[in-house]
């Protein structure tokens, strides 16, 4: 008899289980829950997805940036000892006759120059890089937007950099080759010390060149990269 009434009572408590489950609002309600707990899920998913995306870009992009911008260290460096070189030679050539008076004033102009942009680049490196990181780090949208921005318009002026490079190698040779023709040893000087600093340059800003189109290249992937 006992059986009897214990295999009743979980019948009776099956049968409204069931009919609990028909209910169309409580089906609803079941129904959103577990939309809500997988949503739930799938965001949580997509932030530590977005999350390792952000953290592996920073990464390249700080040895990006490390890289480069050691090279730039090192052009600073190679501009700065190209000018103390135009420099001495000019205070060396500019007594010793008409053909190293000549050439000793190409050496000062380019040595003057060259010192100023060797310097600059070379003490603002370190600030720059700091400045860099800590916005790659806060702001990664903001990094990427100015960056690519300053390096498109670094990477457009280098040919201009190189056809003035090679117009002054023409017109010192142009120049040498006028005053051997007038036998004058001051235009001669001055037309060999032009094309000795024309290619002098053109060498020392090869890697730079190089660098900043490499340096350009992984900003634009990585940008395209956060972007999709």
């Amino acid at each position: 008899m006992r059986l009897v009434r214990c295999t009743a009572l979980y019948t009776a408590r099956e049968q409204d289980r069931t009919d609990v489950l028909k209910n169309p609002a409580i089906g609803g309600a079941f129904l959103i829950l577990g939309g809500l707990l997988l949503s739930a899920g799938y965001a949580s998913g997509l932030e530590g997805s977005n999350s390792a995306q952000s953290n592996a870009i920073t990464m390249i992009m700080q040895s990006a940036i490390n890289t480069y911008f050691d090279n730039e260290k090192t052009v600073g460096m190679s501009k700065l000892i190209l000018a103390l070189l135009c420099l001495l030679g000019a205070l060396i050539f500019y007594r010793r006759g008409p053909f190293g008076r000549g050439l000793s004033y190409p050496l000062v102009a380019i040595g003057v120059i060259e010192f100023i942009v060797g310097g600059t680049i070379y003490f603002r490196t370190d600030d720059q890089v700091s400045s860099l990181l800590a916005q790659l780090q806060t702001d990664q949208a903001a990094f990427f937007a100015e960056e690519t921005e300053r390096m498109a318009l670094v990477v457009a002026n280098f040919p201009a950099y190189k056809i003035g490079q090679l117009v002054m190698v023409a017109l010192g040779a142009i120049a040498g080759l006028y005053a051997y023709w007038r036998l004058n040893m001051t235009l001669l000087g001055t037309g060999a010390g032009l094309s000795a600093a024309g290619f002098a340059l053109w060498v020392t800003d090869a890697s730079a060149v190089t660098e900043a189109s490499t340096y350009y290249e992984t900003i634009q992937q990585l940008n395209r990269w956060r972007s999709g």
